[in-house]
């Protein structure tokens, strides 16, 4: 197992070198000594360290419990302050900061030791849980396919109901052990065993998919396999997900087909927002429906800060359970939550202060660098990012790929806004325009996938949003509910089967 890394963070020269040593003499790697609080914040994105020792008293603007509480929003790094000073009022501050731990100065090399491989351990049980919680959360566990979560050894980290069940096992009994251990697999020519290339999809920072069946399982069953890399904070791979799908679903009856698609269609709707609400004086409606097939369209409206709003609507390429991961996990970047790697918003302020909001261009740009990978196969999406502030009358919004989102002001017709962008994984940097517009009261927007455009136009003629538009201009004096459910009727009438090759979604914005 490799040393863990330790970042020493003092501003007296000398003492860092010498705990630097005694470090190292414990068998700990350690990264370059840092004296200010300014350069711990650069040096953490470069050295990753698996902990912080902290000197408190730092020069400089920011104190050592200040960049602490940087550190951590930003990178989820655990921390232990080193101090002289064991007054109350510093000793509060620390335990507000969520440290790690608290050492006075001087002190011995075995409550050194005995305080790092604590935090050490709290801190990996805490990003397990996390872990776990998200996963939980959003996907595991409403899938049929056999989900796996492996660290970057290789160890099971994760897994849902249906992969614990292929290894005829608990989930708790499958945890912390190899993935080989847990899912034993052979080939089912030669029976000879064979183990799946984790470790060439970490190195190689790439999807594999299996090229031929393997027999998984104390019951030899039948299964393909996909493994994809997945990034820690520093956008290092740091595990794989894999997915072990069964083979001979179409042995399966119609019933248990039909089944298996309505929970993925519930599934997919969970994530959606609610009807009708509004945040900051921005009213939201909308209209979904999921494809047959299982694909990816999500969207959401939610609060940036006090006073403005953020919003997205995607469509994920292709169908299935890739299709799925990848719209979830986009899902949970768009956020401002950083401990969930939302990208929406920088790091806290001063006292807890929220972080500045980014723009729709870096957000989307962001979101390219953390999907990009350099393979033959480029899975990928398309988007419209926006943000609105309602307080001044403005939005902006930036589109990569997708449809042009339209819109319209008080009493007026139904126009495009148009702009320019890449659509998100397919290139390792993408060119992202903006497009700004006066969301005045009473001033709509509309943002929808091909789907709808699909299923509405007609046929012989080429596909395009006109249908929409019209039916927006005739129907402009409906409230935001009225209008989903109309254009729904519209739906149910030239397609009464209900049955879509594709997701539907139309996502409307209306300024109080």
């Amino acid at each position: 197992m490799a040393a863990s890394k330790i970042m020493i963070i003092e501003d007296e020269g000398i003492v860092g070198l010498e705990l630097a040593d005694s470090l190292e003499r414990m068998g700990y790697e350690v990264a370059p000594v840092v004296p200010t609080g300014d350069e711990a914040l650069h040096a953490v994105a470069a050295a990753r360290p698996d902990l912080i020792l902290m000197d408190i008293r730092l020069s400089g603007p920011l104190d050592g419990i200040e960049t602490a509480r940087r550190i951590r929003d930003l990178y989820r790094v655990p921390v232990i302050y080193l101090t002289a000073h064991s007054d109350e009022a510093t000793i509060q501050r620390a335990k507000l900061s969520e440290s790690f731990g608290y050492l006075l100065k001087p002190f011995e090399t075995r409550s050194l030791r005995a305080s790092i491989e604590t935090a050490l351990y709290k801190a990996d049980q805490e990003r397990v849980r996390e872990t776990e919680a998200g996963w939980n959360e959003v996907l595991g566990e409403y899938l049929p396919e056999s989900l796996v979560i492996t660290d970057a050894r290789g160890d099971v980290k994760y897994v849902n109901r249906a992969a614990a069940g292929l290894a005829c096992l608990t989930p708790e009994q499958c945890r912390d052990k190899p993935f080989a251990a847990v899912f034993p697999s052979v080939d089912p020519v030669t029976r000879e065993e064979v183990g799946l290339p984790l470790s060439a999809a970490l190195a190689e920072d790439r999807t594999i998919t299996a090229d031929t069946l393997l027999l998984f399982g104390p019951d030899r069953t039948p299964a393909d396999y996909v493994l994809r890399p997945v990034k820690d904070r520093f956008h290092a791979a740091s595990g794989v997900v894999c997915l072990l799908k069964p083979v001979g679903a179409e042995d399966k009856t119609e019933r248990e087909l039909r089944f298996e698609l309505e929970r993925a269609g519930r599934y997919q709707s969970g994530l959606l927002p609610e009807q009708g609400k509004t945040i900051n004086g921005v009213r939201s409606g909308w209209l979904f429906h999921p494809s047959l097939f299982g694909s990816g369209d999500v969207f959401n409206v939610f609060p940036l800060d006090e006073r403005r709003v953020g919003f997205f609507l995607l469509d994920v390429m292709g169908h299935g359970f890739q299709a799925a991961v990848l719209a979830v996990t986009a899902y949970s970047f768009l956020s401002t939550d950083a401990a969930r790697l939302g990208i929406c918003a920088g790091p806290s302020g001063p006292n807890g202060a929220s972080g500045a909001v980014r723009g729709p261009a870096e957000v989307i740009a962001e979101l390219n660098r953390r999907f990009y990978h350099d393979t033959g196969e480029h899975p990928f999406f398309t988007i419209v990012y926006g943000v609105i502030d309602p307080g001044s009358g403005k939005g902006i919004l930036a589109r990569a790929g997708h449809l042009p989102p339209l819109f319209s002001k008080p009493g007026g017709r139904v126009e495009t806004l148009t702009s320019r962008g890449q659509a998100v994984g397919v290139l390792p940097d993408i060119a992202v325009e903006e497009k700004e517009f006066a969301f005045l009261p009473g001033s709509r927007l509309f943002v929808f996938s091909d789907g709808l455009v699909d299923v509405l136009h007609v046929k012989g003629e080429q596909a395009s949003d006109e249908r929409i538009v019209r039916y927006l201009d005739e129907h402009s004096r409906l409230d935001l509910t009225a209008l989903c459910m109309g254009l729904d009727a519209l739906v149910a009438e030239v397609h009464p089967d209900a049955i879509f090759e594709d997701d539907i979604a139309f996502l409307a914005l209306e300024r109080e």
